[in-house]
């Protein structure tokens, strides 16, 4: 059955991130010292909890953001533990936290492409209205899909199975006439099982999709 519709994942895939950058700038602009970063936002079990339910929309950005803040005062800073943490607005901290985002190049060519030659795109993503409203605004490709089923939006995320029908609603398509694209493997089992064609992207390696699009008869 010909391919009709490509469902791609943002992060890692449409387009790049990078959580160095933030972090950097929260140690440069606001004397946050990193392993106080990683220890509460980005490798801490009781903010993965909180980064989850903000992805799922049970969870506001402003309550994520008070909560995160209160993991840092909670975690302490290791080169100075009393030290009180800078006043930071949330206005500035989701400013800091949209700068990870960077474009992908060959994949908005990729996107061009597919979009010539007729193909319906879909956007799946996990992620929280932060972040989508500045990539919306920031990446002019994101403009060129026909639909975006974001997780903070619909109260689900990936792996969650019923993601997926959402996704497939939005492609107007049967699971054989689309293809999947995402960096995680994980995200990748259960569409597999719905017969959606898919593909595990490396940022690094992005010839080995098109030479997967080639032998799928997608290019």
């Amino acid at each position: 059955m010909k391919i009709k519709t490509g469902i791609f994942d943002l992060g890692k895939t449409v387009i790049d991130y990078d959580w160095d950058r933030a972090v950097r700038i929260l140690e440069r602009c606001h004397g946050i010292d990193p392993k106080r970063v990683y220890g509460t936002i980005l490798h801490n079990v009781a903010h993965e909890g909180l980064e989850g339910s903000l992805y799922n929309g049970n969870l506001s950005p402003n309550e994520f953001y008070r909560a995160s803040l209160a993991l840092f005062r909670r975690q302490g800073d290791s080169r100075s533990p009393e030290a009180p943490l800078p006043h930071m607005g949330e206005e500035r901290f989701w400013e800091i936290f949209n700068t990870i985002f960077n474009p992908n190049p060959p994949m908005e060519k990729l996107i061009l492409r597919l979009k010539k030659r007729g193909y319906r795109l879909v956007l799946l993503t996990n992620t929280c209205a932060p972040h989508l409203e500045f990539v919306k605004k920031t990446f002019r490709i994101i403009d060129r899909f026909d639909a975006i089923v974001a997780s903070h939006e619909v109260s689900l995320a990936k792996p969650n199975p019923a993601i997926y029908a959402l996704a497939l609603k939005a492609a107007r398509a049967k699971p054989e006439e689309c293809f999947f694209v995402d960096d995680l493997s994980w995200n990748l089992t259960y569409p597999q099982t719905l017969g959606i064609k898919t593909f595990c992207y490396d940022l690094e390696n992005h010839g080995a999709l098109l030479e997967w699009m080639a032998r799928e008869r997608i290019l």
